[in-house]
C-alpha cells in the first residue's frame, strides 16, 4: 500500500478557514480533488476493517468458494445426474425435502422460481447451506468449523524447525462437537457415509448437503494447506493471512477472498438467514446465466486420464497441495504481506491463471461428486 495515503486523511479541506482569510476569498474543492480523497477514505476504512478482522482473529476460515460457486457446482451435479441417472436425482431431491430447512426456508426460495427447476434449485441451496449454518441461530446445532479445511504443512524457506509436517488437526470452537472429524478429507468420507446408512432421511440429508459442499472445498487448493515461512512462522491459516491486492491501489484482500471469487467471477452473494426468498432467487438466476456459458465452454477443459483414476480422497487433498505450492503461491515466490496495509499487488498474469485453474478444478469436482453419488 502507499504509506502516503493515510496521511493528512483527516485534514480540512483547503479554504475552510476564517471568513476573514486574506482577500475573503475561499478556494473550492474540484469535483475531481473531491471524488479522490473519498476514494482515499474508503482504501483507508477498507485497510481498518480487514486489519479489525485480522487482529480479532475471526473464528472461521472463509469458506472455499463463494455462495455463488458451491450453487453452480450444485446446478451442475443435479443437471448432469439427472441425465445420466434419473432415478438417483429423483431420489436425492425427495432426500432434500425432509431437510430440517426445506420448509421453513428453502421451499419459500423455490416458489420465486420456476416450478420445473425446483430439484436444481434444491442441489444449488443444499451445496451453499454448509456455509449458510455459520449464522446464528443455526450455527451452534450445525455449523463445523473444522470440516471445511485441512492443514497440510506447506513449506517454504524459513519454516520454524518445530512445525510437524502432514496435517496439523483443526481445533474445535467451544461448544462444537466435531463428531470425530477434525479436517476435512475425514468429514467428507464421514458424510459420505452417513448418506449411504440407514439414519432417518433429515440426517441423511443433512450429509447429503455437506458431501456436495466438503468435495467442492477440497478441490480449492487454499483449504487443504497451511502455508509456513519466513514471513508466516505460525502459519496463514489457509492464506487468510497473506494479503494482496487485484491490482495498484484496489483495496486490499487476503488470498482466499481472491480466489474464492474466481468462479462465478466477485460474486459472493449473502447468507439464507439474512436475505429474502426473492433476494435469493435473484442470486439463483445470476448463477444460471454465469451457467450457460460457462456449460458452453465445458469440453475445453475436461479432466485428463489421469484425474479421472485418481478415485480417493487423499489423492484429490494431494492435488490442492501440488496446486497451493506451485500456482497459489508461485514456489514460494509470489510476494504477500502479512497485514493489510502491507498488501502487495498481484503479478501480471496471475488473476487469468487463478481463473483457469479455479475453473478446471470445479469441473473435476463436479466429475467425481457424480461418481460419489452415482456410483
Amino acid at each position: 500500500m502507499d504509506k502516503q495515503r493515510s496521511k493528512g486523511s483527516g485534514e480540512m479541506p483547503p479554504g475552510q478557514g476564517s471568513a476573514g482569510e486574506t482577500g475573503g476569498r475561499m478556494r473550492i474543492w474540484s469535483s475531481k480533488r473531491l471524488q479522490s480523497g473519498v476514494r482515499r477514505r474508503f482504501r483507508l476504512w477498507t485497510v481498518w476493517l480487514a486489519s479489525l478482522i485480522c487482529l480479532t482473529g475471526p473464528a472461521d476460515r472463509l469458506g472455499a468458494w463463494s455462495f455463488a460457486g458451491h450453487m453452480l457446482c450444485g446446478s451442475e451435479v443435479c443437471t448432469r445426474l439427472h441425465a445420466r441417472n434419473p432415478q438417483r436425482c429423483a431420489d436425492l431431491v425427495e432426500l432434500l425435502r425432509v431437510h430440517p430447512h426445506y420448509a421453513s426456508h428453502w421451499r419459500p426460495i423455490c416458489a420465486e422460481l420456476p416450478v420445473e427447476r425446483e430439484a436444481e434449485v434444491l442441489f444449488m441451496l443444499a451445496a451453499r447451506w454448509p456455509d449458510d449454518v455459520r449464522e446464528a441461530p443455526w450455527r451452534g446445532l450445525y455449523h463445523r468449523r473444522a470440516w471445511h479445511f485441512v492443514n497440510h504443512t506447506l513449506r517454504f524457506s524459513g519454516t520454524p524447525t518445530d512445525v510437524p509436517d502432514g496435517i496439523i488437526p483443526a481445533t474445535p470452537e467451544p461448544g462444537e462437537d466435531p463428531e470425530g472429524c477434525h479436517h476435512l478429507e475425514t468429514a467428507l468420507a464421514y458424510n459420505l457415509t452417513r448418506l449411504a446408512s440407514g439414519l432417518p432421511p433429515e440426517r441423511r440429508a443433512v450429509a447429503l448437503c455437506w458431501a456436495l459442499h466438503l468435495a467442492c472445498d477440497l478441490h480449492q487448493p487454499l483449504h487443504a494447506t497451511n502455508r509456513y515461512g519466513l514471513r508466516a512462522p505460525q502459519g496463514d491459516r489457509g492464506g487468510n493471512l497473506a494479503f494482496v491486492l487485484e491490482e495498484p491501489g484496489s483495496a486490499p484482500i487476503n488470498l482466499p477472498a481472491f480466489w474464492d471469487n474466481r468462479l462465478p467471477p466477485r460474486s459472493p452473494g449473502v447468507a439464507v438467514l439474512k436475505s429474502t426468498p426473492v433476494e435469493l432467487a435473484g442470486q439463483v438466476r445470476a448463477v444460471w446465466d454465469f451457467a450457460d456459458e460457462w456449460r458452453a465452454r465445458s469440453t475445453q477443459d475436461s479432466p485428463t486420464g489421469l484425474e479421472r483414476r485418481r478415485a480417493t480422497i487423499a489423492e484429490w487433498s494431494a492435488e490442492s497441495v501440488a496446486l497451493a505450492r506451485e500456482v497459489v503461491y508461485a514456489d514460494g515466490r509470489l510476494e504477500v504481506g502479512s497485514q493489510p496495509d502491507q498488501a502487495v499487488p498481484l503479478p501480471e498474469g496471475y488473476r487469468e491463471q487463478a481463473t483457469r485453474v479455479a475453473e478446471r478444478r470445479m469441473r473435476v469436482a463436479i466429475e467425481r461428486l457424480l461418481e460419489l453419488l452415482d456410483p
